[in-house]
C-alpha cells in the first residue's frame, strides 16, 4: 500500500466507519505474497504503524467522546436535582437517570460515544491481524532460509 491508499483508507474509515469497508480492507491487508516474502517483511513495519497510529487516534476520539457525555451526564443531574429541589418533587437516582436517558443531547453523545469506541475496536481488530501476519512472515522466512539451507 502506498501513501495515497493509506490516506484513503483513514479518511474513508473516520468519516463512516463500517464493517462493510473493513471486510476488504482485512483481507487485503492480511494477505501474504509468497513468492517475495522478504518484500512483505521490510513493507510491514510501515503498514503496522499507519494502522497503529490510526488505533491510537481512534483510541483518543473515543476517550473524548467519552469525557463528554460523562461530564454532561453530571452537569444535568446536577441541574435536575436542584431543579426538583427547588419545586420540592421527589428525588431519587432512578428519577434523574430517567429524567436524563430521556433528554435527546445526551443520546446523542451516548452514541457519538458508541461510535468512537466502534471505529477504535475495528482498527483495534486489524492491528491484531498485522500482528499476526507479522509472525506469520517471520516464520515463513525462517522456514524458506532452513529450506534454502537444506538444499545447498
Amino acid at each position: 500500500m502506498n501513501a495515497t491508499q493509506l490516506k484513503e483508507i483513514k479518511e474513508t474509515l473516520f468519516a463512516n466507519p463500517k464493517w462493510e469497508e473493513f471486510i476488504p480492507l482485512s483481507v487485503e491487508i492480511q494477505r501474504i505474497h509468497r513468492m517475495d516474502i522478504e518484500t512483505e517483511l521490510s513493507a510491514h513495519p510501515g503498514v503496522y504503524c499507519f494502522f497503529h497510529g490510526m488505533m491510537m487516534e481512534a483510541k483518543k476520539e473515543a476517550d473524548i467522546a467519552y469525557q463528554e457525555l460523562e461530564r454532561y451526564w453530571h452537569d444535568m443531574r446536577i441541574k435536575q436535582l436542584e431543579s426538583r429541589e427547588a419545586s420540592k418533587l421527589k428525588t431519587t437516582e432512578k428519577i434523574l437517570d430517567s429524567l436524563i436517558y430521556r433528554d435527546s443531547y445526551y443520546n446523542s453523545l451516548k452514541r457519538a460515544s458508541i461510535d468512537a469506541k466502534y471505529l477504535y475496536n475495528l482498527l483495534k481488530a486489524l492491528v491484531s491481524g498485522l500482528e499476526h501476519k507479522k509472525d506469520c512472515l517471520v516464520q515463513l522466512s525462517s522456514n524458506r532460509r532452513a529450506e534454502a539451507k537444506t538444499f545447498s
